[in-house]
């Protein structure tokens, strides 16, 4: 087990498969901060059309668990650990637009797209657990009031 690498691999495979839900907007294998209005942006606006609006995901792996021994013929022999990700998707709200189904659409795009496991083919990830979506709310992000999707999925490596 090389978790490291694993996990370096395995982000990079959840950023590739977000990056395939059209009209999903930037996605970043990390969270993206600034403090400059004209870089926000730059870094989180998406040309959809004619106008650039806010939509931009995040994916960071926010904990490393112990599974512990696992049997064999459960998900394999030898110590596990489970690898969770959070994936964050931030939405600019258009209240004239209606924009809350479409944010929700896209998430849950977003969402069948992690339950592919195919995706993970090449990465030592026995096991992946349903993507699940929660919260999808409204926050304040960079000063802009946005729709915002919390995906958490686990994966055993």
């Amino acid at each position: 087990m090389h978790l490291a690498t694993d996990e370096v691999t395995l982000r990079a495979k959840i950023v590739t498969r977000i990056q395939t839900v059209t009209n999903a907007g930037n996605v970043y294998d990390n969270h993206r901060f600034t403090d400059d209005w004209s870089q926000y942006k730059s870094l989180f606006g998406y040309t959809l059309g004619a106008d650039v609006i806010l939509r931009t995901w995040f994916v960071s792996c926010e904990a490393v668990l112990p599974e512990g021994f696992v049997s064999a013929g459960t998900f394999g022999a030898g110590d596990q650990v489970i690898l969770r990700y959070k994936i964050r998707g931030y939405f600019g709200l258009d209240d004239s637009a209606s924009s809350e189904e479409s944010a929700l659409a896209i998430a849950l795009l977003v969402q069948d797209a992690l339950n592919d496991n195919a995706i993970f083919v090449g990465v030592a990830a026995y096991n992946a657990t349903l993507a699940q979506l929660n919260p999808f709310t409204h926050a304040t992000w960079g000063g802009a009031l946005c729709h915002y999707a919390e995906i958490t999925q686990d994966f055993y490596i």
